[in-house]
């Protein structure tokens, strides 16, 4: 079940970073988010129509949110 965000959640957005695995088995994967650190996420945050993948090294815009476990990339959008 997606988890829902509220606007004050988001600690920075419309980031841009780099894939650095995505795991189709499970559903998740990290973002290299430049001089922060890396940014875990969920497929279910992956703004795209049909299969939900991406690929390391593809670039994406995401907005980021401070969880207990650390930093988390919602609302994923391919751009590279």
């Amino acid at each position: 079940m997606k988890k829902e965000y509220n606007e004050e959640d988001i600690i920075f957005q419309q980031a841009e970073g780099d894939v650095i695995w995505f795991d189709s088995r499970i559903g998740t994967g990290m973002i290299d988010f430049p001089e922060h650190p890396n940014c875990f996420f969920h497929y279910s945050e992956l703004q795209m129509i049909g299969r939900k993948a991406v690929t390391a090294g593809d670039t994406v815009k995401f907005d980021v949110v401070r969880t207990p476990k650390g930093l988390v990339a919602i609302n994923i959008l391919r751009i590279k």
